[in-house]
């Protein structure tokens, strides 16, 4: 039985809305309401992600949103949107690479989004990865 939503499967590993809304805070529950309203007035997909963005931004502390897309049959991730709060970006909209060159094959595997949490440290434990050390090259600039 999982508690956390009452005992009903909500088919994921995210809480049935319900237990979802009781456990957010007024804040939480105003920028989802926002984003929410983004998606269902019909805004393209940039818009929606731009509004993400910001809105996330009062809740979470980061400084880049990527989005990327499969493409060629699942064999090449493209990058769609990106949105920083630095500049210069190297890693840019229309990056791409073939799938099996990166460390995303287990991400999309595991239906989960990434979060790095420290940049530095994954390059250290991923020595090959060229999206990392791009990424990276923004924080020696500075």
């Amino acid at each position: 039985m999982n508690e956390r939503n009452g005992g009903r499967n909500s088919g994921s590993d995210f809480p049935a809305p319900l237990a979802l809304q009781e456990s957010l805070n007024h804040l939480e529950r105003e920028t989802l309401d926002k984003i929410r309203v983004k998606v269902l007035s019909g805004h393209s997909l940039n818009e929606i992600l731009e509004s993400v963005f910001e809105s996330f931004g009062d809740i979470f502390t980061f400084d880049r949103m990527a989005l990327a897309f499969l493409e060629e049959d699942g064999k090449r991730v493209v990058c769609k949107f990106v949105k920083t709060r630095y500049s210069p970006v190297y890693l840019k909209e229309g990056f791409s690479a073939d799938l099996a060159s990166t460390t995303l094959e287990k991400t999309i595997a595991e239906r989960k989004p990434r979060v790095i949490n420290d940049l530095s440290v994954y390059l250290l434990t991923r020595k090959g990865s060229e999206p990392s050390r791009m990424l990276l090259r923004r924080c020696s600039t500075r």
